[in-house]
């Protein structure tokens, strides 16, 4: 069966916002090669990889089911996150929004009986409870650094791991 129309237009804006992520974590990553964190630019740099795959995967999905995705501009991120946790902190909050936009397609797919579609964005659903749970773990360990320099040097250290 192919694809709906509403539905092309509702995964095609996550497309979209999915390369928006990755805007937003290339520029947490530039800023943070700016400040010589170089593991947190590593790290946000995985992440905006990341976001291009999700956007694709969409994408794919559309494709199988008959659609075109439907491509629109881009804003600019922010250049400018003020230290390691404010940027991390902006990552969390960009994720839990990504979060709630997911939760808001499944809904409708849901009350669609698309149900192809609803197997489609369990994937999203479940990475989603990883992206939270990775971010808000870095989250506290920012916090836990506070202004100590050689504690964020740590931490930095470890996000290098990812």
């Amino acid at each position: 069966m192919k694809i709906k129309e509403s539905t092309v237009e509702m995964l095609s804006k996550q497309v979209n916002a999915e390369f928006y992520a990755s805007y937003l974590y290339f520029s947490m990553s530039i800023w943070a090669n700016r400040e010589n964190l170089p593991g947190l630019a590593s790290w946000m740099e995985k992440q905006a990889k990341e976001e291009l795959e999700h956007a694709e995967r969409l994408h794919k999905y559309i494709t199988e089911r008959g659609g075109d995705t439907i491509l629109a501009a881009i804003d600019l991120p922010p250049t400018e996150f003020g230290s390691a946790l404010a940027a991390m902190e902006a990552a969390y909050e960009h994720e839990l929004m990504v979060t709630d936009s997911f939760t808001r397609m499944m809904a409708t797919a849901l009350e669609e009986h698309d149900f192809a579609t609803v197997s489609a964005l369990q994937w999203f659903v479940d990475e989603q409870v990883e992206e939270e749970a990775q971010a808000s773990h870095w989250v506290d360990r920012l916090r836990m650094a506070g202004d100590r320099q050689g504690a964020l040097l740590m931490v930095d250290s470890q996000l290098a791991q990812r």
